[in-house]
């Protein structure tokens, strides 16, 4: 699924963040918001750097909608 999105591999980033989002998905039933992603980032990653928006348009160029494809969610206005 990654190599439609055109990206060759994931990285082990890249993974923790699908991870997020898929984690935060089961839990509320809701992807999350862009910024409550940028949030929990910067927790996980424990760098303010790695936790910003800015970071997470490098890992993915189409923010948040391919992570919620990656990570098998609906997009959000399917799910509202």
């Amino acid at each position: 699924m990654a190599k439609e999105e055109s990206i060759k591999e994931l990285d082990e980033e890249q993974r923790v963040i699908i991870n997020i989002c898929r984690d935060f998905y089961l839990y509320y039933y809701l992807p999350p918001m862009e910024r409550i992603i940028i949030k929990i980032m910067e927790r996980k990653f424990d760098s303010k750097l790695k936790g910003s928006k800015r970071y997470l348009y490098t890992k993915f160029k189409e923010e948040p909608h391919q992570v919620f494809k990656l990570a098998g969610m609906p997009k959000p206005n399917q799910v509202y």
